[in-house]
C-alpha cells in the first residue's frame, strides 16, 4: 500500500509505542509466552515483547515498514501462515479496518481464532465506527510531533470510507489515500461470535475501561477463545 510506505519512515514517531497497549497484550500471556501481532507494522511491538522475553512474532503487509525483521512474516492478514501456538493475536492500529467487507472480517477474524491455543486470547483495536458513522467527521485529530504533521481527512463513500492523508515533514508534503471498512462494534461481535470465541468484552481504553458505543474515539475488543 502507497499508503503506508509514505509514513515508513516516521511511523514510529507519528504512532509512538504505547505502553498501555503493550501491557494489556502481555497480560493475557503466561510468561515466555507466544504472542503474534497482526498489522505489526515497524515491529516496535514484538521487538519490546522480545525483549521481556516474550516469544513474538508479527505479521506485516507492507514489507517497507518492517523494521525490526526478527520473527516477523510478510504477507496478508487473510492468511496467517502459522500453527495454533500463540496464546495471545494483537491487531492493533485500526489495521481490521482495512479488509474489504464485512465477510472478510469474519474470515480475518476465524483466522485469529485458528492460531490461538485453547483459552488463548485475541486483542483487536479498532475505531469506534459506530460513531463516527453516526456524526461523520470530516477528518479525524490532526497528529503532530517533533518531524511532523499528519492530517487524516475521512471521505464517505457507500459502505466505505476513503482515508486520506497528508503527511508534512520538513519542506516535504505527501498525499495518499487507502479505502477502509467502517467495522461497527455490532458486527466485530458478530464476527467474533461466528469464528467461535466463547467471551467477547469491550473497552474504550487499553487500561480497560467501559466502552461507550456514543461516545469513545476507540474501541478495543478482547476474545477469548
Amino acid at each position: 500500500m502507497d499508503f503506508y510506505r509514505m509514513l515508513s519512515e516516521g511511523y514510529d514517531e507519528i504512532f509512538p509505542y504505547s505502553a498501555d497497549a503493550g501491557s494489556l497484550v502481555k497480560s493475557f500471556a503466561p510468561s515466555g509466552g507466544f504472542i503474534l501481532d497482526v498489522g505489526s507494522a515497524t515491529g516496535q511491538y514484538v521487538k519490546r515483547y522480545t525483549r521481556s522475553g516474550y516469544k513474538a512474532y508479527g505479521l506485516e503487509y507492507v514489507p517497507e515498514l518492517v523494521h525490526f525483521r526478527e520473527n516477523t512474516a510478510v504477507g496478508d492478514m487473510t492468511d496467517l501462515p502459522f500453527s495454533p501456538v500463540f496464546d495471545v493475536v494483537s491487531c492493533m492500529g485500526n489495521t481490521l479496518a482495512h479488509c474489504r467487507n464485512y465477510t472478510h472480517a469474519e474470515n480475518i477474524v476465524r483466522g485469529f481464532y485458528d492460531v490461538l491455543k485453547p483459552q488463548g486470547t485475541a486483542v483487536v483495536q479498532i475505531l469506534n465506527y459506530h460513531r463516527i458513522l453516526t456524526v461523520k467527521p470530516a477528518s479525524l485529530p490532526e497528529i503532530r510531533t517533533e518531524h511532523y504533521v499528519f492530517r487524516r481527512n475521512y471521505e464517505y463513500i457507500k459502505n466505505h470510507i476513503s482515508f486520506k492523508g497528508v503527511l508534512k515533514g520538513g519542506r516535504q508534503s505527501r498525499t495518499s489515500t487507502v479505502t477502509l471498512y467502517p467495522l461497527t462494534p455490532r458486527e466485530l461481535l458478530d464476527a467474533g461470535m461466528a469464528a467461535g470465541f466463547r467471551f467477547i468484552e469491550y473497552m474504550g481504553t487499553f487500561k480497560g475501561a467501559g466502552f461507550d458505543m456514543a461516545e469513545d474515539f476507540m474501541l478495543v475488543a478482547v476474545l477469548k477463545k
